[in-house]
């Protein structure tokens, strides 16, 4: 489909004997054809970039481009130092779903070529829509491969081994915000980070899934879901969604472990969201003995909290305390240089934090049961 609509462009530059490029409908670049002479600085900036500043997109809606139901003729501005341009909106039924912009000397104003530019932007309207109707049936078939529904997930796996999946192994990688109810999901700015040009790799395929974003990406080797989470966070925040963490679920040999890869990324997603050491990607593998806690749901966690442990939950300088002490194996050196306390400070806050729960740091028992406990209220929000 690409490869179509490059040519088409590639085609219709050379017809006009225009600098041509095809924007998506929020201005940014999607593809453009060979460039010969002068150009300005806003169309050097989208080329380089292949985005669209905000000062771009405000100067450009100054002429009504976005609303327009034809060609847009914008003069040039030597104040501004912006060469005239022909505006063309892609359209494919009854909406806009792209612009073709040529740098205009007037040669556009002619008939014949106008009529070319006119006939091929319903062409590349046509295959826009294909294209955006095939990713939603992407993101549909996406969504039931890692559900519930087994029907519809094994009608999924035929759909995706159809498409070339059937050999690969793949891992599924779950993205949201930190904290959903702060900053809930702008799913425009979410698709539009995603699918930018220099967004992420089509290879990985993506939906948005509930309050978060699900990726199916290809595994040659253990880390590669892990740079595909971080590649995904990386241009989330370019796109200016910012805050997000990211699960990564184990690697499955077929397409019949995603559901299971889902299920697990979404486990350590809830490990990322509330612990910070494992920010921006907990990744299910790596968690240890904090998977088994991820399993379980947030009443069960609050249920099994050691009760003489709560008055320390109650203080969050005795539970950073803690967690410090727990994660550096009870070395005072090493939790005190972590806290940048003495380590008289230290000793102190232990001290109070058994004297309030009535358990020994020093017992194994005891130490397991606090560790764990820890680990459950963090999980359920309560530290």
């Amino acid at each position: 489909m690409h490869d179509e609509i490059d040519e088409l462009v590639d085609d219709l530059a050379a017809a006009a004997g225009l600098a041509v490029q095809l924007t998506d409908t929020n201005f940014n670049s999607l593809t453009f054809g060979p460039h010969r002479g002068k150009v300005d600085w806003i169309r050097r900036e989208t080329l380089l970039t292949r985005t669209t500043s905000a000062e771009i997109r405000r100067y450009l809606d100054t002429f009504n481009v976005r609303t327009a139901m034809g060609p847009v003729h914008i003069p040039a501005d030597p104040s501004r130092d912006t060469m005239a341009r022909l505006v063309v909106p892609v359209r494919s039924n009854g909406r806009t779903v792209g612009f073709l912009w040529f740098l205009d000397d007037g040669t556009a104003a002619h008939p014949a070529v106008l009529d070319r530019i006119v006939a091929a932007a319903e062409r590349l309207g046509r295959l826009l829509n294909r294209d955006a109707h095939r990713q939603q049936l992407v993101a549909d078939r996406l969504r039931d491969l890692v559900g519930e529904h087994e029907p519809s997930r094994q009608e999924s796996i035929r759909f995706f081994e159809d498409q070339g999946w059937s050999a690969r192994r793949v891992a599924v990688t779950v993205a949201a915000a930190v904290d959903p109810a702060a900053q809930p999901m702008d799913q425009t700015a979410v698709t539009e980070a995603l699918d930018a040009p220099r967004g992420l790799d089509r290879k990985v395929l993506r939906a948005v899934h509930d309050d978060a974003v699900v990726l199916l990406s290809p595994a040659a080797a253990a880390e590669d879901p892990r740079r595909t989470a971080g590649r995904a966070l990386d241009v989330l925040a370019a796109g200016g969604v910012a805050g997000w963490v990211a699960g990564v679920g184990g690697v499955h040999p077929t397409l019949a472990g995603a559901a299971d890869s889902y299920r697990q990324a979404r486990c350590a997603l809830r490990v990322a969201r509330s612990m910070s050491e494992h920010r921006p990607i907990a990744d299910w593998p790596r968690l240890g003995a904090l998977r088994v806690l991820t399993l379980l749901p947030v009443q069960a966690l609050q249920q099994a909290i050691e009760p003489r442990l709560l008055p320390v939950l109650a203080d969050a300088t005795l539970v950073e305390t803690l967690r410090t002490y727990l994660v550096e194996a009870g070395d005072i050196r090493r939790t005190c240089a972590a806290l940048h306390v003495h380590r008289g400070t230290v000793y102190y806050r232990l001290r109070k934090i058994e004297q309030l729960s009535q358990l020994s740091l020093r017992d194994g028992d005891d130490r397991l049961t606090i560790h764990t406990s820890l680990h459950m209220a963090r999980l359920a929000g309560m530290a």
